[in-house]
């Protein structure tokens, strides 16, 4: 940790003298080269937060305790000490990592487990308290784990796992008596056990991640190069744009893409040698396939069904016993190999993971006289958008008329639909009355069909294309441009609070509303040929700040950028200004508490407490 120096009030010189060792000890490990694992991380952490509490878990009835993370890495420390004997450290990074299996619930002592397992350099599977015993062999078979420590509640399964598995191990979670006692205030403790370990080699292992996190880094050079470091980056949840995925590929990044369920456990990966860059492509193993089948529910595409036998299938949609997941695939023209579609139903499932169910929406714009038609889209894509074919009536209409005449029916469908599934103007796409589109002999649109046919349509309404001549202004002129433009995107509210300063989330800027502006920012306006992240208003929430970094990107002068740091001691300075509080008489006896976020458990902890003393 940070250097100490013991002194008296008298000490007065040498009071600063410990202050200026300590901040030059600070400063130092901030010079260090950024940690490449767990172990390294936490190490780190505790050198420089030192005894500020950073986690608190129950410790009898309603009581939290608060633990440091120095007193945490000292616990993993004790633990790991006591697993040498069986579970010796590593000492070489050439020298293959034991995979051991955890199981029980996630409190102190779970978290200390598995702090100590990374502290002897093995790697550690979490296992769900809730799943079969087949997925639970399953898992253990696919990761080679021979070891598991467990919570005694679940001892018979560790029993049933021993009895399928020859050589099984079979430890407890460490408790409390084993780790938990006073650290000394003196007491200098080097809790690093795997000095001997290459950082570089231990962090060319596996990234795993949700595509919308692959999306974000992928933005960035460093962010690429950092997963081409990696031995494998895989992904799971919900596909990866198709776009995202080849950039990475082309990048030198090993992506692979893991499929399954709940219902069935693990079942395909596009696991394959690193010079196949066919990254999209799942494939059953041979144990798989005798399991598996693939029903056509249209040309071209077909779902996977699993069937009665599966290890990890721990239910049945079929009478024969088989699941069918409505996952929808196409099949590789030369190889065993499937690529994920979509769903069978009708959710659109974004690139974030987060599902959209466009049929209220659908339904109520289709009951517009101009509407013939409407189909929503958006799967695998940052919001959804929507294709109106029109009747000969709302042809007559003009673009901006037909928008005004059905958004009513819009709002009103989307005062049910969560945020993240707002649909904007710009990406409505009118068809005229005679388009031709897949549909059923009852005249019922098929959707995954219509997805393709108008797949270059909605290609191109998500392409961040310009349309016409970019605008090149200076930093006044864009000021005013992102006035004019954020005057028409955002709620009355939020225009009568937007001035230059104002921060754009302080006013009631959404999500959606972000999109929009970045959209026409790239449709519009000269940025020099550089790209736009997705966090743009994020990162740039004002209309002075952000017409400073425009101006900047077309020019290639840097404006006035500001360090992490001293974008947060701004921020800092300017909330920590309070109004003083007047109390005003309310008629109530007694005292009143305001409590916020009560649904925590931290905050429920807090209002029992507070409760009590009533």
């Amino acid at each position: 940790m940070a250097a100490i120096v013991r002194i008296t009030a008298s000490e007065t010189f040498h009071g600063k003298q410990a202050t200026i060792v300590r901040h030059r000890e600070v400063a130092k490990l901030e010079r260090e080269s950024e940690p490449e694992t767990t172990d390294s991380l936490i190490r780190r952490r505790a050198k420089l937060l030192g005894d500020t509490p950073l986690m608190y878990y129950l410790h009898s009835g309603i009581e939290y305790v608060g633990y440091s993370i120095r007193q945490l890495d000292v616990f993993a420390y004790r633990v790991a000490q006591k697993l040498c004997s069986r579970l010796p450290a590593r000492t070489s990074s050439s020298q293959k990592p034991i995979v051991v299996s955890i199981l029980g619930p996630s409190d102190l002592n779970y978290l200390v487990m598995f702090w100590g397992l990374s502290k002897l350099g093995h790697s550690v599977l979490f296992l769900s308290t809730r799943i079969s015993l087949e997925a639970y062999v399953s898992l253990l078979e696919r990761a080679e784990s021979k070891c598991i420590v467990i919570d005694k509640e679940y001892q018979n399964t560790a029993d049933d796992l021993s009895g399928r598995t020859p050589g099984f191990q079979v430890d407890y979670i460490a408790q409390e008596d084993w780790y938990n006692f006073p650290i000394e205030d003196d007491e200098q403790i080097d809790t690093n056990l795997t000095p001997t370990l290459d950082p570089v080699q231990e962090a060319k292992y596996v990234f795993y991640g949700a595509p919308y996190a692959l999306k974000i880094l992928a933005e960035t050079e460093e962010g690429i190069q950092a997963l081409a470091r990696f031995k494998l980056v895989l992904f799971s949840g919900s596909p990866c744009p198709d776009s995202l995925g080849d950039k990475l590929v082309a990048n030198g990044v090993h992506l692979i893409s893991q499929y399954g369920s709940t219902e069935t456990g693990h079942l395909m990966t596009s696991e394959r040698p690193r010079e196949d860059k066919l990254w999209d492509s799942v494939r059953p193993s041979e144990a798989l396939k005798p399991f598996l089948r693939f029903e056509e529910k249209s040309p071209g595409l077909y779902e996977s069904v699993v069937l009665d036998g599966w290890p990890s299938k721990v239910t049945s949609n079929r009478p024969d016993g088989s699941y069918a997941t409505e996952d929808l695939f196409t099949k590789h023209p030369d190889l065993e190999g499937y690529k994920y579609c979509a769903r069978l139903d009708d959710i659109t499932m974004l690139v974030n993971g987060k599902k959209v169910i466009p049929l209220a929406l659908e339904g109520s714009v289709r009951q517009d006289p101009a509407v013939a038609e409407v189909v929503v889209f958006g799967a695998q894509r940052d919001s959804i958008g929507m294709i109106v074919i029109l009747t000969e009536d709302g042809a007559a209409l003009s673009r901006d008329q037909l928008n005004d005449q059905i958004w009513p029916r819009v709002e009103k469908a989307q005062t049910e639909m969560s945020a993240f599934g707002q649909l904007s103007r710009e990406m409505v796409v009118l068809l005229p009355p005679d388009t031709q589109y897949p549909r059923t002999d009852k005249g019922t649109v098929i959707r995954q069909a219509v997805y393709r046919t108008f797949a270059d349509l909605i290609k191109n309404t998500y392409n961040d294309q310009a349309t016409g001549e970019l605008l090149c202004l200076t930093e006044p002129e864009l000021k005013e441009f992102l006035q004019e433009q954020l005057q028409i995107i955002l709620s009355s509210r939020a225009r009568s609070l937007l001035n230059e300063d104002a921060d754009f989330f302080n006013i009631g800027m959404d999500s959606l509303q972000t999109t929009q502006l970045r959209s026409i920012i790239i449709r519009r306006i000269d940025r020099g040929g550089k790209e736009l992240g997705l966090n743009l208003a994020f990162d740039h929430p004002s209309i002075n700040v952000l017409a400073k970094y425009l101006l900047s990107l077309r020019s290639g002068v840097s404006g006035d950028s500001q360090s992490v740091e001293d974008g947060m001691k701004i921020l800092i300075e300017k909330y920590s200004v309070f109004q003083q509080h007047e109390p005003l008489p309310n008629g109530l006896h007694g005292r009143c508490v305001v409590l916020t976020v009560a649904s925590g458990s931290l905050g429920s902890h807090t209002a029992a407490k507070l409760a009590l003393r009533t």
